[in-house]
């Protein structure tokens, strides 16, 4: 599987999601990302020129599938490197492609299934949310008696 933007919120939760089910990952992400991804356990590649051959210099072959993140140029890529457009799911880029798969959420499609998959690498210690910073909680003026 191709991830891109894996480092981001969404992308970081997917690569461990992706593990945890025994998925090979290959994450796109910034070069200062790449340590984080691998400790993940995913193979990155970092964002530069040639995509296509550095992706291929992992998996010579077509990739399985291609989740992307990003919404930025990498449609075109991913068609290719997945062998077409039906194994490419966008989060972002809605208006992209033709044939391209675009996420939509359907009320109960799935979902109390994959929360309790959620919660439970979460339990298990296998799925960690990286906190980028932390703000002091504060009563505010004219509140909470």
């Amino acid at each position: 599987m191709l991830l891109h933007a894996a480092a981001g919120g969404v992308g970081t939760f997917a690569v461990q999601l992706a593990v945890a089910r025994g998925a090979r990952v290959i994450a796109t992400a910034s070069e200062h990302n790449i340590d984080r991804l691998r400790s993940l356990d995913a193979e990155p590649v970092a964002y530069g020129e040639g995509p296509v051959d550095r992706v291929r210099c992992i998996s010579p072959h077509r990739v399985d599938a291609v989740l992307d993140a990003s919404g930025r140029s990498e449609i075109s890529d991913s068609i290719e490197l997945a062998g077409g457009p039906k194994r490419v799911l966008s989060l972002v880029a809605f208006a992209t492609v033709d044939g391209i798969q675009v996420h939509t959420t359907e009320p109960g499609a799935g979902s109390s299934e994959a929360l309790a998959d959620v919660v439970a690498l979460i339990g298990a210690g296998r799925l960690h949310i990286p906190v980028a910073g932390t703000h002091p909680w504060t009563k505010p003026r004219g509140h909470w008696r």
